[in-house]
């Protein structure tokens, strides 16, 4: 009994502010009751509503998204579509079209009922969740298990802290080898690891000039974000009620961004001429390709990797791991990029060259 107590405040927990709209529109309430056990078919109904999308207008509808969501959440905490809009949710979408059929050739576009039908179902998919209370583990055992789940993916995807991160991968990588290096190489002797020689030789870049691109395309797009999407001060009142008003707002707030993105979406892509500073010794052409070429690829590149490697389906679907956290950087035809979810791109920016090195490294002498 108490198990089932505890699913039921899980499906209020997750029950997503789009619900009412969908029961509007035929609905039922066996929708949630049939997802809670099966959250893959859940899952499914999400990448089935996106298979006839344009994959162009797909990742340009998800950036628009995932920019208000990112960018919002740096001046305010948390952006102003919260709980309605936050990171977890945008990489099931993200997982989704990678899934789906969406295509270059295709030319449907989402529309502002896709979104709610979309939500809800990936919303629904989270339920899977509540299998890891099952077993017979000691009931707090179980409940740590699940809350601690949720929590690394949380928190994974929402602590940002992008200027803290770059200082410290500037200090550990660089600063202090740099400052440090003749008592390092003296005390290392034979087992001296040059950062500088292996930064060159397996990203192509100095740890300073990786660190330098990574928040040069941050700066770009929230420019980008800030000279197309305006949130006024009345549509934050406007969506900051409490409540059941406050759900519905903030759901036709999004729906809204969605249709009316349209028109500016492409402003969202770039080149990687975009980034060039006529005098910089970092912005140059060269060294962006180098670093776009290392944090990009085509969705069929993506797809492909996702359904290869076997890390990217471990796990409840909630909780798997995403090929865009490893390339951020979605590469389209004509030589342009998008990103579709800035968080990605965040993490990587600080922390890939880490793990570039490591597999240069695989015995350990980074």
């Amino acid at each position: 009994m108490a198990r089932e107590r505890y699913r039921d405040k899980l499906r209020t927990l997750h029950h997503c502010a789009f619900c009412d709209r969908i029961g509007q529109a035929g609905r039922t309430d066996q929708v949630h009751s049939m997802v809670f056990e099966n959250s893959r078919w859940a899952f499914n109904r999400a990448v089935e509503r996106l298979n006839a999308r344009s994959i162009y207008d797909l990742w340009t509808a998800s950036c628009v998204l995932s920019c208000v969501e990112y960018f919002d959440s740096w001046e305010n905490k948390f952006n102003f579509l919260f709980p309605m809009l936050y990171p977890e949710k945008l990489n099931l979408l993200h997982r989704a079209i990678l899934e789906s059929k969406a295509a270059e050739y295709k030319r449907e576009t989402l529309d502002a009922n896709d979104i709610p039908y979309v939500f809800n179902a990936l919303n629904d998919a989270t339920a899977q969740r509540a299998s890891l209370l099952e077993g017979t583990d000691d009931p707090s055992t179980r409940i740590r298990r699940m809350l601690s789940t949720m929590a690394h993916q949380q928190i994974r995807l929402q602590e940002s802290l992008f200027l803290d991160r770059i200082g410290r991968t500037f200090a550990i990588l660089h600063e202090i080898p740099s400052t440090y290096r003749s008592e390092l190489r003296s005390k290392m002797g034979a087992k001296f690891f040059d950062l500088d020689q292996a930064s060159q030789e397996h990203i192509g870049l100095l740890v300073p000039e990786f660190l330098a691109l990574g928040y040069s395309l941050i700066v770009l797009m929230m420019k980008r974000f800030k000279d197309n999407i305006t949130i006024s001060s009345e549509l934050r009142a406007y969506t900051s009620v409490q409540g059941k008003e406050g759900t519905q707002r903030r759901a036709d707030t999004i729906k809204r961004i969605i249709e009316e993105s349209k028109n500016v979406r492409t402003n969202f892509t770039f080149r990687a001429q975009d980034l060039v500073l006529q005098g910089s010794p970092i912005l140059t052409l060269d060294k962006i390709s180098t670093f776009l070429t290392l944090l990009s690829r085509t969705t069929k590149q993506l797809r492909t990797l996702m359904r290869q490697n076997p890390v990217y389906s471990e796990g409840l679907i909630p909780d798997r791991l995403n090929p865009l956290e490893r390339y951020p950087i979605i590469r389209l035809e004509n030589d342009t990029y998008i990103i579709p979810n800035l968080r990605h791109l965040d993490t990587a920016a600080t922390e890939l060259i880490h793990y570039i090195l490591q597999e240069a490294y695989p015995n350990n002498e980074y």
